[in-house]
């Protein structure tokens, strides 16, 4: 490398294999993982185990422990999205924050996404290709179709509560005489 020049950045790779879930199969396999959830588990517990099971040879330390730390980091994802969802549905139950207002905001954050997305178009390594424009067209006539549907659904909102107060009215008008 010149002088001078950082080295380049990598991205993460996206799609991960590895090797432990291509040999441990089925209940074997679930197993492991269950083990590998257990807090008190180490590298070199999780190693013994797999040697215990006749796949000392197959598998290294190192294997072992990169496996061990990525399932472990989608893991901890995969339990703060349903932690975040959770808070989500407790929102939605809530009358404050109920109704067209979460699903507005909802929208709101999907199509700043989209944007970012959008603008970071100049910074890609490639040119946008057919496929992937076509792609961002479709989500640009989703997302409009879920502002109709937003409307219809605000629509039939008012309509409902404003029978209900017409109901109320009449009941209290009737208590009233």
């Amino acid at each position: 490398m010149p002088r001078g020049q950082s080295p380049r950045k990598r991205r993460a790779p996206i799609n991960r294999h590895f090797k432990i879930e291509h040999v441990l199969k089925g209940e074997v396999l679930d197993e492991y993982l269950a083990f590998l959830r257990d807090p008190c588990t180490t590298v070199d517990t999780a190693h013994a185990w797999l040697s215990e099971r006749g796949h000392g040879d197959t598998f290294s330390r190192s294997a072992v422990a990169r496996h061990k730390r990525h399932y472990l980091r989608g893991l901890l994802s995969l339990r703060d999205a349903q932690k975040k969802a959770q808070l989500f549905a407790d929102l939605a139950k809530d009358p404050m924050y109920a109704g067209e207002e979460l699903l507005d905001g909802a929208l709101l954050q999907a199509e700043q996404f989209l944007m970012m997305t959008v603008f970071d178009l100049e910074h890609r390594p490639r040119p946008v290709t057919a496929q992937e424009l076509m792609a961002f067209v479709e989500v640009v006539d989703h997302t409009i179709g879920l502002h109709e549907r937003i409307e219809a659904l605000r629509d039939k909102t008012q309509a409902r509560e404003a029978r209900e107060e017409r109901r109320r009215r009449l009941e209290d008008g009737r208590l009233g005489q």
